[in-house]
């Protein structure tokens, strides 16, 4: 275990390219201790983005869940460091999906503007 009490994370982003301006935008679900007691659940706001920027905007939440001091931007290399086991999907959503998850309670929405990077 390390420091973070944090043993795996899974993320499940969906990604929703805007037909007309061909912008990207996601949502990431964030589950921490996957199947533990001490499992987690949270989600990146909805916001403009495309490959692997929603794993950025994961570490931005669990840095303010779990109080993380880290000078890395890179979750794959914040999980290396401390030995925790990372799984990543991304698929490929419409708007309407991406709503729908938006304001989904079961996912805890964190408030990332006051973290420092």
């Amino acid at each position: 275990m390390n420091k973070y009490s944090i043993n795996t994370i899974d993320i499940n982003c969906l990604e929703y390219t805007d037909k007309h301006y061909g912008n990207s935008y996601f949502i990431a679900q964030i589950t921490t201790n996957y199947g533990q007691s001490t499992q987690g659940h949270y989600k990146t706001d909805y916001q403009y983005g495309y490959g692997s920027q929603y794993e950025y905007e994961s570490l931005k939440v669990l840095k303010c869940v779990y109080d993380i001091k880290t000078n890395t931007n890179a979750l794959w290399k914040f999980c290396a460091d401390n030995g925790i086991i990372l799984r990543t999907t991304k698929e490929s959503a419409t708007q309407r999906q991406i709503k729908e998850v938006e304001v989904l309670n079961f996912f805890k929405s964190v408030n990332i503007r006051e973290v420092k990077i």
